[in-house]
């Protein structure tokens, strides 16, 4: 059953939510999940923190993103949520073809071997449109020394 949730890296083709347009099945605009790691800008806080970054990338300018992000950790009987992230909402600031989200994260209790994966899904407005992207996973990452 967990084998069925992990996808290899693959980019998820946004799909609209009011109609069925060629753009998105050619495969303009995706979404993709990094793998889940230990977040090295944190660390010079002196944070130690599994990080899930999240891009959303479209040939056409995107508006009012919202990237809803789930980090999951392997356990005995499965995958169990470490923490779903609240629904953000981003609006561009430099490029509209590219928005990236990089403030999910979760800080570490103890240096328990832990395995990760993350997956998120994203809303944009596009031409006065809104479309949605289908859930998208990340790798399974190897044991990393960060528990909770």
């Amino acid at each position: 059953l967990a084998a069925a949730l992990v996808a290899p890296y693959s980019n998820a083709y946004a799909v609209p939510i009011y109609q069925n347009t060629a753009i998105f099945k050619k495969g303009d605009c995706g979404l993709k999940v990094e793998d889940p790691h230990i977040s090295d800008s944190l660390l010079k806080k002196k944070i130690v923190a599994i990080k899930v970054n999240v891009t959303s990338t479209c040939i056409y300018p995107q508006q009012k993103v919202v990237f809803e992000i789930t980090l999951l950790k392997k356990g005995a009987l499965g995958w169990n949520v470490v923490k779903t992230f609240p629904a953000k909402a981003i609006t561009p600031t430099t490029s509209p073809y590219k928005i990236e989200y990089k403030d999910s994260y979760v800080e570490c209790t103890n240096k328990k071997k832990t395995i990760y994966m993350a997956r998120a899904t994203a809303r944009a407005s596009i031409g006065g449109k809104v479309y949605s992207s289908p859930l998208v996973y990340s790798n399974e990452t190897p044991p990393i020394a960060c528990g909770f």
